[in-house]
């Protein structure tokens, strides 16, 4: 069977990646959308039907929105433009200004790095969202670790600090410290490694792979 992009990045990644060597591993990327994947020694997780770890559906808004419309790299992407329109003259703006195209979330990491207040406001609404979705994920799993993939863990370290920050505040006292949360390791090669390790379990085969 074809395996989607989330539960053959969160194979990959728990096996021969970040999570490797925990027994239980949740991984979340935030891209175009949010997924996750849960593996539980070496193996994912199966729901009842073909959806199970649906993290960026979890509802993190009082008014009911849920992960995605807040923290993925398209939400991300929303709030530098809307960023550069209010304030085009602005670190963000000056950036975007030298760009041909519409401003994205690309122009954070730059923004960042200059101690830029706005860029940071709007990390942290995102990684605030992340860590709440993530933190109901660890009360119902307790898992070893957390491994943060797809196109927004390109901000690298100030994205996964923010998160576990927030994620380490939101639980409640036997769970903390927070599990380990971790950027992904392998990079573009993750989907296709998760999937050849899917169609070898499948199979029945090992995680030989690498």
């Amino acid at each position: 069977m074809l395996e989607n992009d989330s539960n053959a990045a969160a194979l990959a990644e728990a096996t021969h990646g970040a999570g490797r060597g925990a027994r239980v591993v949740v991984y979340s990327n935030s891209g175009s959308g949010i997924g996750a994947g849960l593996v539980i020694d070496g193996r994912l997780y199966r729901g009842r039907t073909s959806g199970e770890m649906e993290l960026g559906h979890l509802r993190v808004g009082a008014d009911g929105g849920i992960l995605e419309e807040v923290a993925s790299g398209w939400a991300l992407d929303r709030a530098v433009q809307a960023a550069v329109l209010r304030d085009p003259t602005g670190p963000l703006g000056r950036v975007a200004a030298e760009l041909v195209g519409a401003p994205t979330a690309r122009l954070l990491p730059a923004a960042l790095a200059a101690g830029d207040t706005v860029a940071t406001g709007i990390l942290q609404a995102a990684a605030s969202a992340y860590g709440l979705a993530l933190s109901h994920a660890v009360h119902l799993l307790n898992p070893d670790v957390i491994v943060l993939g797809g196109g927004v863990a390109a901000l690298g370290e100030p994205w996964r600090c923010a998160v576990a920050d927030r994620l380490d505040a939101l639980l409640m006292g036997p769970l903390r410290p927070a599990p380990p949360v971790r950027l992904a390791h392998l990079g573009e090669d993750v989907v296709p490694v998760g999937a050849a390790l899917a169609a070898l379990t499948e199979s029945g085969g090992s995680h030989g792979v690498g």
